[in-house]
């Protein structure tokens, strides 16, 4: 069994990183500066937006939390991080002609997890952003000189079609090289008819475009290529600090609103094993894929489907009862009402459970806020809950299984020395503990808040919980008073009609 040495293949070598930027690329860069300390140079693809030219994007970048650590254990650390201004909506990724040929000169890996991550995108930006750049990627890392490994992020939803997944590349449903043809012809009327009988298929635009690029990445076997595959990424375990998020999408923001008592259904079946993996998790995961391929003699595709079900038969319905539990412990202050509520597999009580317990809600909050002369804002922020839930139902009304064997002989072809530095090992994670992580890491980085606002907020808590329950009580009381009168109605008029 080849072993895999990480910081030696990444010494003294030139990384290319895209999606630097998002949640899984600001793990991954902060990862490979603290612990692979003689990588020669990182460079992140930058777009330069309206009043914020590269430079001061840049520095932005750089003053993020998630460095934090890093910052005040080697500020120095930071010179070997070089923005690079492009573009992926952009033809050649918006990187003009000499940083290109800079760039061909002097890169040796590159890992590409930039991507769209919005499940409603339209086809055409989607498939700008998820696979036609993808493709441009792949066309600036064959110029290269030194091209010693490709790591190519995908997910691990990419065929939703398959009840069982492997880690192989599948035929796409429709070839590729149709949607890009029509793309580049500018024949939306035939994209959006070739979409719409994908999407007969696959659920959005996000897993379709990600479906089509495997496909096109596999077709560079020319190329030292891997494929990297999470699934739904979730905070950090432990690094760069316990608990860490940036982000609000899926889980997350689902766990935010619950928590908050904004959120008090789901539609989604909670009996359905949930699939959730460490962001930091995923960052090890792919670097040491690109040590695997960076010094791999055959330089063969490999394919990691890097998930936790396999390992954790966890139910939904378990994964927040857990939280629940937890949240118990370490609540927010920003909290409106006291947590609860339930998932809903029947959409039509969901559609009940919504109206009566947030949409009628948030209209008699909103009929207050009038009349006290403030700005409405509760049916506003009901409406986003309810369309990010409809966009994110399919994947908890739906279950499948990921075969992990090489992502297992990943984490064994480490070397000794390095499998607790970049462990990704699910096996040995403690998913009670790592809940715990999660919570408290939702109110340091998400929420904004001290540890020292927690025996605050659990005596709102307490308060909260009797609140809660002497109005449940009180429409207790009222439901069967109203039961009783209608039943003595009926009763009387039974009466009435017998004599």
């Amino acid at each position: 069994m080849r072993e895999i040495f990480v910081e030696k293949t990444y010494e003294d070598q030139s990384v290319f990183v895209s999606g630097a930027t998002g949640f899984i690329g600001k793990v991954l860069v902060e990862k490979l500066l603290r612990d692979c300390k003689k990588i020669k140079n990182i460079y992140i693809l930058l777009r330069s937006k309206k009043g914020d030219g590269l430079a001061k994007r840049f520095e932005n970048f750089k003053n993020s939390i998630v460095f934090n650590n890093l910052r005040k254990i080697d500020a120095s650390i930071f010179e070997k991080l070089i923005a690079i201004e492009g573009d992926l909506m952009q033809p050649k990724l918006g990187i003009s002609e000499s940083d290109e040929e800079y760039l061909s000169k002097n890169l040796n890996i590159f890992i590409h997890c930039a991507a769209s991550v919005r499940f409603d995108e339209p086809i055409r930006v989607a498939l700008q952003m998820n696979t036609i750049s993808t493709r441009n990627m792949l066309q600036l890392a064959e110029k290269c000189d030194n091209l010693k490994g490709f790591v190519h992020v995908s997910t691990a939803y990419s065929n939703t079609n398959q009840k069982i997944i492997f880690e192989k590349i599948y035929d796409p449903i429709i070839d590729y090289k149709q949607f890009l043809d029509l793309f580049e012809k500018n024949d939306d009327q035939e994209l959006d008819a070739l979409c719409q009988e994908a999407l007969k298929t696959f659920p959005n635009t996000y897993v379709l475009t990600k479906h089509l690029s495997e496909k096109l990445v596999s077709e560079h076997d020319h190329l030292p290529i891997t494929i990297v595959r999470p699934s739904i990424v979730t905070p950090s375990n432990m690094e760069p600090e316990m608990g860490w998020v940036d982000s609000q999408n899926g889980p997350m923001g689902v766990l935010l609103g619950a928590s908050s008592g904004i959120l008090r259904t789901v539609h989604g079946n909670g009996d359905l094993i949930c699939d959730l993996i460490p962001c930091d998790f995923v960052a090890n995961c792919v670097i040491t894929a690109g040590a695997s391929i960076s010094s791999s003699p055959t330089k063969s595709l490999e394919i990691y489907n890097c998930t936790s079900s396999q390992q954790f038969n966890l139910t939904w319905n378990e994964f927040l009862e857990m939280g629940r539990q937890t949240y118990m412990q370490y609540p927010s202050i920003k909290v409106f009402w006291y947590p609860g509520g339930r998932m809903c597999a029947n959409y039509y009580f969901y559609l009940l459970y919504f109206t009566l317990f947030q949409f009628i809600p948030a209209c008699l909050i909103d009929i207050c806020a009038v009349l006290a002369g403030k700005k409405r804002w509760a049916i506003k922020l009901q409406r986003r809950i309810f369309d990010s839930i409809n966009v994110f139902k399919y994947f908890i009304n739906n279950s499948w299984t990921w075969d992990a064997k090489n992502c297992q002989l990943l984490v064994q072809r480490l070397n000794v020395e390095e499998r607790e530095k970049f462990n990704f090992d699910v096996s040995k994670l403690d998913f009670d503990k790592y809940v715990e992580h999660w919570v408290i890491g939702s109110r340091r980085f998400v929420m904004k808040l001290d540890d020292s606002t927690i025996p605050e907020a659990k005596r709102k808590f307490v308060f909260l919980f009797w609140l809660d329950f002497t109005v449940k009580s009180l429409f207790a009381v009222l439901f069967g008073y109203l039961m009783l009168k209608m039943y003595a109605g009926i009763s009387n008029r039974s009466v009435i009609k017998m004599s």
